[in-house]
Protein backbone atom coordinates (compact mmCIF):
# COMPACT_ATOMS: atom_id res chain seq x y z
CA UNK A 1 0.00 0.00 0.00
CA UNK A 2 2.76 2.37 1.21
CA UNK A 3 4.86 1.29 -1.95
CA UNK A 4 1.90 2.41 -4.41
CA UNK A 5 1.37 5.62 -2.61
CA UNK A 6 4.77 6.94 -3.55
CA UNK A 7 4.89 5.58 -6.81
CA UNK A 8 1.42 7.57 -7.43
CA UNK A 9 2.80 10.37 -5.84
CA UNK A 10 6.29 9.56 -7.83
CA UNK A 11 3.71 9.87 -11.11
CA UNK A 12 2.27 13.33 -10.32
CA UNK A 13 5.70 15.27 -9.13
CA UNK A 14 6.44 13.55 -12.95
CA UNK A 15 3.94 14.88 -15.02
CA UNK A 16 3.70 18.50 -12.92
CA UNK A 17 7.44 18.87 -13.79
CA UNK A 18 6.65 18.09 -17.66
CA UNK A 19 4.07 20.55 -18.00
CA UNK A 20 6.13 23.14 -15.69
CA UNK A 21 3.30 23.89 -13.68
CA UNK A 22 3.73 23.86 -10.17
CA UNK A 23 0.09 24.76 -9.17
CA UNK A 24 -1.04 21.82 -11.03
CA UNK A 25 1.15 19.70 -9.17
CA UNK A 26 -0.50 21.23 -5.75
CA UNK A 27 -3.89 20.71 -7.22
CA UNK A 28 -3.03 17.45 -7.78
CA UNK A 29 -1.61 16.25 -4.63
CA UNK A 30 -4.18 17.78 -2.65
CA UNK A 31 -6.76 15.52 -4.28
CA UNK A 32 -4.59 12.57 -3.69
CA UNK A 33 -3.83 13.79 0.08
CA UNK A 34 -7.64 13.80 0.30
CA UNK A 35 -7.98 9.98 -0.49
CA UNK A 36 -5.06 8.97 1.21
CA UNK A 37 -6.59 10.99 3.91
CA UNK A 38 -9.88 8.82 3.87
CA UNK A 39 -7.93 5.33 3.20
CA UNK A 40 -5.93 5.75 6.63
CA UNK A 41 -5.05 8.88 8.56
CA UNK A 42 -1.25 7.36 8.99
CA UNK A 43 -0.50 7.53 5.30
CA UNK A 44 -1.38 11.04 4.73
CA UNK A 45 1.02 11.61 8.16
CA UNK A 46 3.49 9.90 6.28
CA UNK A 47 2.77 12.14 2.89
CA UNK A 48 3.26 15.13 4.95
CA UNK A 49 6.50 13.85 6.05
CA UNK A 50 7.90 13.05 2.72
CA UNK A 51 6.62 15.59 0.96
CA UNK A 52 7.72 18.74 2.90
CA UNK A 53 11.02 19.21 1.39
CA UNK A 54 9.42 19.12 -2.10
CA UNK A 55 6.48 21.92 -0.98
CA UNK A 56 6.88 25.08 -3.04
CA UNK A 57 5.51 28.68 -1.69
CA UNK A 58 2.64 29.63 -4.26
CA UNK A 59 3.82 33.51 -3.38
CA UNK A 60 7.14 33.33 -4.88
CA UNK A 61 5.53 32.18 -8.52
CA UNK A 62 2.26 32.90 -8.71
CA UNK A 63 1.60 37.03 -8.42
CA UNK A 64 -1.10 38.24 -5.67
CA UNK A 65 -1.40 34.31 -4.56
CA UNK A 66 -1.69 33.64 -1.18
CA UNK A 67 1.24 32.85 0.81
CA UNK A 68 1.13 29.12 1.27
CA UNK A 69 3.06 26.26 0.50
CA UNK A 70 1.99 23.18 -1.13
CA UNK A 71 1.24 20.43 -0.59
CA UNK A 72 2.59 20.79 3.09
CA UNK A 73 -0.38 23.32 4.66
CA UNK A 74 -2.83 21.47 3.01
CA UNK A 75 -1.52 18.71 4.12
CA UNK A 76 -1.02 19.86 7.72
CA UNK A 77 -4.66 21.28 7.54
CA UNK A 78 -6.27 18.23 5.80
CA UNK A 79 -4.82 15.66 8.42
CA UNK A 80 -5.45 18.48 11.27
CA UNK A 81 -9.08 18.37 10.39
CA UNK A 82 -9.11 14.25 10.07
CA UNK A 83 -7.88 13.95 13.81
CA UNK A 84 -10.24 16.75 14.60
CA UNK A 85 -13.35 14.87 13.26
CA UNK A 86 -12.28 11.46 15.05
CA UNK A 87 -11.27 13.22 18.55
CA UNK A 88 -13.43 10.81 20.75
CA UNK A 89 -11.70 8.08 19.53
CA UNK A 90 -8.77 9.89 19.78
CA UNK A 91 -8.99 11.91 23.01
CA UNK A 92 -7.39 9.26 25.37
CA UNK A 93 -3.93 8.59 23.91
CA UNK A 94 -3.96 12.82 24.03
CA UNK A 95 -4.69 12.76 27.09
CA UNK A 96 -2.05 10.83 28.50
CA UNK A 97 0.63 12.60 25.90
CA UNK A 98 -0.98 16.16 27.27
CA UNK A 99 0.86 14.99 30.67
CA UNK A 100 4.48 15.06 29.50
CA UNK A 101 6.36 18.24 30.16
CA UNK A 102 7.13 18.90 26.35
CA UNK A 103 3.69 18.61 25.49
CA UNK A 104 2.64 21.36 28.00
CA UNK A 105 5.18 23.60 26.55
CA UNK A 106 3.82 23.22 23.39
CA UNK A 107 0.46 24.36 24.66
CA UNK A 108 1.74 27.01 26.13
CA UNK A 109 3.88 28.28 23.54
CA UNK A 110 0.62 28.40 21.17
CA UNK A 111 -1.53 29.88 23.84
CA UNK A 112 0.63 32.80 23.92
CA UNK A 113 0.61 32.94 20.85
CA UNK A 114 -3.03 33.69 20.66
CA UNK A 115 -3.29 36.04 23.10
CA UNK A 116 -0.42 38.48 21.73
CA UNK A 117 -2.44 37.59 18.34
CA UNK A 118 -4.80 39.82 20.03
CA UNK A 119 -3.12 42.81 21.23
CA UNK A 120 -0.96 42.72 17.65
CA UNK A 121 0.30 45.85 15.75
CA UNK A 122 -1.08 43.61 12.76
CA UNK A 123 -4.14 41.39 13.73
CA UNK A 124 -5.14 40.02 10.89
CA UNK A 125 -1.04 39.14 9.92
CA UNK A 126 -0.77 37.57 13.51
CA UNK A 127 -3.67 35.55 12.90
CA UNK A 128 -2.82 33.77 10.31
CA UNK A 129 0.49 33.32 11.34
CA UNK A 130 -0.79 31.59 14.79
CA UNK A 131 -3.17 29.18 12.35
CA UNK A 132 -0.48 28.51 10.54
CA UNK A 133 1.91 27.58 13.77
CA UNK A 134 -1.48 25.71 15.24
CA UNK A 135 -1.97 23.26 12.39
CA UNK A 136 1.73 22.74 12.03
CA UNK A 137 1.86 21.49 15.45
CA UNK A 138 -1.35 19.76 15.68
CA UNK A 139 -0.73 18.12 12.83
CA UNK A 140 2.91 16.77 13.54
CA UNK A 141 3.52 16.96 17.22
CA UNK A 142 -0.18 16.42 18.43
CA UNK A 143 -0.91 13.95 15.54
CA UNK A 144 2.25 12.26 15.69
CA UNK A 145 2.17 11.22 19.48
CA UNK A 146 -0.67 9.10 17.78
CA UNK A 147 0.96 7.31 15.03
CA UNK A 148 4.66 7.07 17.28
CA UNK A 149 3.09 4.72 20.04
CA UNK A 150 4.63 1.94 17.45
CA UNK A 151 7.60 2.14 17.82
CA UNK A 152 8.42 0.84 14.62
CA UNK A 153 6.75 4.50 13.20
CA UNK A 154 10.38 6.31 14.46
CA UNK A 155 12.30 4.06 12.01
CA UNK A 156 9.67 4.34 9.60
CA UNK A 157 9.62 8.40 10.13
CA UNK A 158 13.26 8.98 9.53
CA UNK A 159 13.47 6.72 6.82
CA UNK A 160 10.28 8.24 4.90
CA UNK A 161 12.14 11.54 4.63
CA UNK A 162 15.38 10.02 3.21
CA UNK A 163 14.71 10.30 -0.19
CA UNK A 164 13.04 13.13 -0.89
CA UNK A 165 15.43 15.13 1.14
CA UNK A 166 18.31 13.86 -0.82
CA UNK A 167 16.18 14.33 -3.84
CA UNK A 168 16.15 17.85 -3.04
CA UNK A 169 20.29 17.97 -1.95
CA UNK A 170 21.22 16.26 -5.47
CA UNK A 171 19.14 18.66 -7.39
CA UNK A 172 20.78 21.58 -5.51
CA UNK A 173 24.39 20.05 -5.89
CA UNK A 174 23.98 19.00 -9.63
CA UNK A 175 22.48 23.20 -10.60
CA UNK A 176 25.33 24.36 -7.93
CA UNK A 177 28.24 22.03 -9.70
CA UNK A 178 27.03 23.54 -13.67
CA UNK A 179 27.43 27.35 -11.73
CA UNK A 180 31.35 25.99 -10.57
CA UNK A 181 29.73 25.64 -6.61
CA UNK A 182 30.21 29.88 -6.73
CA UNK A 183 29.92 31.62 -3.42
CA UNK A 184 27.13 33.61 -5.29
CA UNK A 185 25.10 31.21 -6.78
CA UNK A 186 24.71 29.18 -3.74
CA UNK A 187 22.04 32.06 -2.59
CA UNK A 188 19.31 30.70 -4.59
CA UNK A 189 20.53 27.64 -6.46
CA UNK A 190 17.92 25.67 -4.08
CA UNK A 191 14.82 27.25 -5.56
CA UNK A 192 11.85 26.33 -6.14
CA UNK A 193 12.13 24.13 -3.28
CA UNK A 194 13.67 26.13 -0.39
CA UNK A 195 13.44 30.37 -1.03
CA UNK A 196 17.07 30.93 -0.08
CA UNK A 197 20.26 29.21 1.66
CA UNK A 198 20.13 29.46 4.98
CA UNK A 199 16.70 27.54 5.13
CA UNK A 200 17.56 25.07 2.85
CA UNK A 201 20.84 24.33 5.13
CA UNK A 202 18.99 24.86 8.30
CA UNK A 203 16.36 22.13 6.96
CA UNK A 204 19.61 19.41 6.14
CA UNK A 205 20.71 20.00 9.39
CA UNK A 206 18.15 18.19 11.43
CA UNK A 207 17.95 14.97 9.85
CA UNK A 208 21.90 14.87 8.63
CA UNK A 209 22.40 15.10 12.25
CA UNK A 210 19.68 12.40 13.58
CA UNK A 211 21.07 10.06 10.18
CA UNK A 212 24.82 10.50 11.29
CA UNK A 213 24.46 9.56 14.62
CA UNK A 214 22.50 6.51 14.94
CA UNK A 215 24.92 5.34 11.90
CA UNK A 216 27.60 5.93 14.37
CA UNK A 217 25.92 4.43 16.78
CA UNK A 218 25.32 1.59 15.06
CA UNK A 219 21.59 1.87 15.29
CA UNK A 220 19.36 -1.57 14.57
CA UNK A 221 17.23 -0.57 11.55
CA UNK A 222 18.78 -3.31 9.43
CA UNK A 223 21.29 -3.62 6.71
CA UNK A 224 19.30 -1.55 4.07
CA UNK A 225 18.25 1.00 6.82
CA UNK A 226 21.74 1.64 7.93
CA UNK A 227 23.41 1.79 4.40
CA UNK A 228 20.28 4.29 3.39
CA UNK A 229 21.14 6.44 6.65
CA UNK A 230 24.78 6.35 5.49
CA UNK A 231 24.32 7.19 1.50
CA UNK A 232 21.54 10.63 2.96
CA UNK A 233 24.30 11.49 5.59
CA UNK A 234 26.85 11.48 2.92
CA UNK A 235 24.63 13.22 0.39
CA UNK A 236 23.31 15.88 2.95
CA UNK A 237 26.89 16.96 4.03
CA UNK A 238 27.91 17.50 0.97
CA UNK A 239 24.99 19.82 0.20
CA UNK A 240 25.37 21.17 3.61
CA UNK A 241 29.27 22.32 3.22
CA UNK A 242 28.17 24.30 -0.16
CA UNK A 243 25.03 25.91 0.94
CA UNK A 244 27.60 28.26 2.33
CA UNK A 245 25.77 28.65 5.84
CA UNK A 246 27.93 29.95 8.43
CA UNK A 247 24.77 29.72 11.12
CA UNK A 248 24.56 25.80 9.98
CA UNK A 249 27.93 24.67 10.06
CA UNK A 250 28.38 26.09 13.62
CA UNK A 251 24.97 24.51 14.67
CA UNK A 252 26.49 21.49 13.13
CA UNK A 253 29.46 21.90 15.70
CA UNK A 254 27.75 22.84 18.12
CA UNK A 255 25.81 19.88 17.82
CA UNK A 256 28.96 17.14 18.40
CA UNK A 257 29.90 19.18 21.24
CA UNK A 258 26.74 18.79 22.94
CA UNK A 259 26.88 14.25 22.23
CA UNK A 260 30.75 14.67 23.33
CA UNK A 261 29.68 16.68 26.72
CA UNK A 262 26.28 14.11 27.05
CA UNK A 263 28.82 11.22 26.46
CA UNK A 264 31.45 12.48 28.62
CA UNK A 265 29.50 13.22 31.87
CA UNK A 266 27.71 10.03 31.20
CA UNK A 267 30.89 7.94 31.28
CA UNK A 268 33.63 9.90 33.23
CA UNK A 269 31.25 12.50 35.26
CA UNK A 270 34.44 13.61 36.93
CA UNK A 271 36.47 14.32 33.24
CA UNK A 272 33.21 16.50 32.41
CA UNK A 273 35.31 19.60 34.63
CA UNK A 274 38.44 18.98 32.63
CA UNK A 275 37.34 18.91 29.61
CA UNK A 276 35.65 22.57 30.57
CA UNK A 277 39.26 23.86 32.01
CA UNK A 278 40.33 23.12 28.21
CA UNK A 279 37.46 24.56 26.55
CA UNK A 280 38.18 27.85 28.05
CA UNK A 281 42.02 27.49 26.80
CA UNK A 282 40.97 26.24 23.98
CA UNK A 283 38.61 29.55 23.17
CA UNK A 284 41.58 31.62 24.91
CA UNK A 285 43.75 30.21 21.48
CA UNK A 286 40.84 31.09 18.76
CA UNK A 287 40.95 34.76 20.24
CA UNK A 288 44.40 34.78 19.35
CA UNK A 289 44.23 33.69 15.46
CA UNK A 290 44.43 36.33 12.76
CA UNK A 291 40.70 36.97 11.88
CA UNK A 292 41.18 40.11 10.09
CA UNK A 293 38.83 41.43 7.60
CA UNK A 294 38.89 41.24 3.89
CA UNK A 295 37.18 44.67 2.42
CA UNK A 296 36.45 42.74 -0.68
CA UNK A 297 33.80 40.68 -1.19
CA UNK A 298 35.01 38.03 -3.81
CA UNK A 299 32.13 35.76 -5.15
CA UNK A 300 34.55 33.18 -5.05
CA UNK A 301 35.56 33.11 -1.58
CA UNK A 302 36.29 29.91 -0.41
CA UNK A 303 34.81 28.02 2.72
CA UNK A 304 37.51 29.43 5.32
CA UNK A 305 36.73 32.92 4.52
CA UNK A 306 33.73 32.35 4.74
CA UNK A 307 33.65 30.80 8.05
CA UNK A 308 36.34 33.40 9.07
CA UNK A 309 33.61 36.38 8.33
CA UNK A 310 31.63 34.98 11.09
CA UNK A 311 32.88 37.45 13.26
CA UNK A 312 33.81 40.10 10.82
CA UNK A 313 31.86 43.27 11.76
CA UNK A 314 33.67 45.60 10.02
CA UNK A 315 32.99 45.05 6.29
CA UNK A 316 30.99 41.77 5.92
CA UNK A 317 27.40 43.19 4.35
CA UNK A 318 25.65 40.08 5.70
CA UNK A 319 26.67 40.75 9.63
CA UNK A 320 26.48 44.22 9.32
CA UNK A 321 22.72 44.19 7.62
CA UNK A 322 21.76 41.74 10.57
CA UNK A 323 23.48 43.91 13.20
CA UNK A 324 20.89 46.72 11.49
CA UNK A 325 18.01 43.89 12.31
CA UNK A 326 19.05 43.43 15.57
CA UNK A 327 19.65 46.98 17.27
CA UNK A 328 15.74 47.42 15.33
CA UNK A 329 14.39 44.51 17.72
CA UNK A 330 16.16 45.89 20.24
CA UNK A 331 14.87 49.59 20.01
CA UNK A 332 10.60 47.50 19.23
CA UNK A 333 11.07 45.76 22.42
CA UNK A 334 11.75 49.26 24.66
CA UNK A 335 8.10 49.96 23.37
CA UNK A 336 6.60 47.20 23.66
CA UNK A 337 8.30 44.59 26.03
CA UNK A 338 5.38 43.17 27.61
CA UNK A 339 3.07 41.75 24.78
CA UNK A 340 5.17 42.71 21.18
CA UNK A 341 3.79 43.64 18.29
CA UNK A 342 2.35 40.50 17.54
CA UNK A 343 3.07 37.28 16.07
CA UNK A 344 4.50 37.86 12.21
CA UNK A 345 4.64 41.45 12.34
CA UNK A 346 8.34 42.27 12.76
CA UNK A 347 8.49 42.60 8.85
CA UNK A 348 6.15 44.92 8.44
CA UNK A 349 6.73 47.00 11.71
CA UNK A 350 10.79 47.07 11.95
CA UNK A 351 11.23 49.59 9.20
CA UNK A 352 10.97 52.55 11.31
CA UNK A 353 12.74 51.15 14.01
CA UNK A 354 16.37 51.38 12.28
CA UNK A 355 18.96 53.83 12.92
CA UNK A 356 20.70 55.25 10.04
CA UNK A 357 24.32 54.36 11.47
CA UNK A 358 23.79 51.01 10.89
CA UNK A 359 21.74 50.64 7.82
CA UNK A 360 23.49 49.20 5.16
CA UNK A 361 23.33 49.24 1.10
CA UNK A 362 20.80 46.26 1.36
CA UNK A 363 18.54 47.62 4.25
CA UNK A 364 15.21 48.38 2.92
CA UNK A 365 11.82 49.99 4.38
CA UNK A 366 9.68 47.58 2.49
CA UNK A 367 7.14 45.56 4.50
CA UNK A 368 7.62 42.22 2.64
CA UNK A 369 11.73 41.75 3.28
CA UNK A 370 13.75 40.27 5.97
CA UNK A 371 13.15 39.33 9.10
CA UNK A 372 14.65 39.11 12.83
CA UNK A 373 17.98 37.11 11.92
CA UNK A 374 17.75 35.69 15.54
CA UNK A 375 14.51 33.19 16.61
CA UNK A 376 15.11 35.07 20.09
CA UNK A 377 15.11 38.26 19.45
CA UNK A 378 11.91 37.61 16.73
CA UNK A 379 10.14 36.13 19.99
CA UNK A 380 11.03 39.23 22.32
CA UNK A 381 9.81 41.61 19.81
CA UNK A 382 6.97 39.64 18.81
CA UNK A 383 5.62 38.46 21.71
CA UNK A 384 7.15 40.38 24.13
CA UNK A 385 9.65 39.20 27.26
CA UNK A 386 7.42 36.83 28.23
CA UNK A 387 7.57 34.79 24.59
CA UNK A 388 10.87 35.03 23.88
CA UNK A 389 10.62 33.08 27.96
CA UNK A 390 8.34 30.87 27.07
CA UNK A 391 10.44 30.14 23.68
CA UNK A 392 13.32 29.13 25.79
CA UNK A 393 11.64 27.64 28.18
CA UNK A 394 10.41 24.98 24.53
CA UNK A 395 13.86 24.62 23.83
CA UNK A 396 15.29 24.02 27.13
CA UNK A 397 12.45 21.27 28.06
CA UNK A 398 13.32 19.40 25.05
CA UNK A 399 16.99 19.17 25.27
CA UNK A 400 16.37 18.56 29.13
CA UNK A 401 13.95 15.28 28.11
CA UNK A 402 16.89 14.35 25.42
CA UNK A 403 19.82 14.65 28.06
CA UNK A 404 17.46 12.88 30.69
CA UNK A 405 16.39 9.80 28.82
CA UNK A 406 20.14 9.54 27.29
CA UNK A 407 21.40 9.17 31.02
CA UNK A 408 18.22 6.81 32.12
CA UNK A 409 17.91 5.01 28.90
CA UNK A 410 18.25 0.78 29.73
CA UNK A 411 18.73 0.13 25.99
CA UNK A 412 21.52 1.22 23.61
CA UNK A 413 18.85 2.04 20.55
CA UNK A 414 16.22 4.50 23.03
CA UNK A 415 20.03 6.73 24.14
CA UNK A 416 20.94 6.68 20.50
CA UNK A 417 17.48 8.09 20.03
CA UNK A 418 17.27 10.29 22.40
CA UNK A 419 20.97 11.69 21.79
CA UNK A 420 20.60 12.28 17.92
CA UNK A 421 17.34 14.34 18.51
CA UNK A 422 19.00 16.12 20.97
CA UNK A 423 21.91 17.09 18.68
CA UNK A 424 19.67 17.63 16.35
CA UNK A 425 17.57 20.34 17.77
CA UNK A 426 21.07 22.06 19.42
CA UNK A 427 21.93 22.48 15.77
CA UNK A 428 18.69 24.31 15.45
CA UNK A 429 18.88 26.54 18.34
CA UNK A 430 22.23 27.28 17.75
CA UNK A 431 21.67 28.45 14.04
CA UNK A 432 18.75 30.37 15.74
CA UNK A 433 21.01 32.67 17.36
CA UNK A 434 21.70 34.39 14.10
CA UNK A 435 18.76 33.17 12.03
CA UNK A 436 15.03 32.52 12.06
CA UNK A 437 12.81 29.69 10.44
CA UNK A 438 10.45 28.40 12.84
CA UNK A 439 7.42 30.15 10.78
CA UNK A 440 8.38 28.46 8.13
CA UNK A 441 7.02 24.96 7.36
CA UNK A 442 10.37 23.18 6.13
CA UNK A 443 11.12 23.81 9.59
CA UNK A 444 8.21 23.82 11.67
CA UNK A 445 7.14 20.55 10.62
CA UNK A 446 11.00 18.47 11.74
CA UNK A 447 11.21 20.48 14.67
CA UNK A 448 7.58 19.15 16.00
CA UNK A 449 8.61 15.56 14.53
CA UNK A 450 11.53 15.82 17.08
CA UNK A 451 9.27 16.69 19.52
CA UNK A 452 6.94 14.15 19.05
CA UNK A 453 9.30 11.40 18.92
CA UNK A 454 11.06 12.29 22.17
CA UNK A 455 7.56 12.88 24.15
CA UNK A 456 6.55 9.30 22.46
CA UNK A 457 10.08 8.26 23.45
CA UNK A 458 9.22 9.10 27.20
CA UNK A 459 5.78 8.10 27.20
CA UNK A 460 5.61 4.92 25.60
CA UNK A 461 9.05 3.54 24.35
CA UNK A 462 12.17 4.14 26.99
CA UNK A 463 12.73 1.68 29.34
CA UNK A 464 15.08 3.59 32.62
CA UNK A 465 17.80 1.93 34.32
CA UNK A 466 18.04 3.00 37.72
Amino acid sequence: MAGGLLLMLGGQLALGQLVNEWLFVGIGLALFAAVVGLVQQRYLWYLGVFTFPLSINLEQYIENSIGISVPSDLLAVGLLLLLLLSLRRHLPAWGHAMSHPLSRAVLLWLTWMLFTGFTSAQPVVSIKYFLSAFWFAGAFYFGSLLFLRREAEIDRWLLVLVPSLAFVALFTLVRHAAEGFSFHSSFTIMQPFYKEHTAYAASLAIPFIIYLVLWLQGERLGRFGRALLAVAAGVLALALLFSFTRGAWLGCVAAVAFWGLVELWRRWRAGFWGLGVLAVLGAGLVLQLNWSPKPQRDKRKGHEEHLKSVIDTESDLSNLERINRWVAAFNMIAERPLFGFGPGAYTFEYARYQESSYRTPISTNQGKLGSAHSEYLLAATEQGIGGLLILLLLYGTSLWVAVRGCLRAATRRHRSLYIALGCALVSYYVHGLVNNFMDQEKLAIPLHLCFATLTALDIYHARRSG
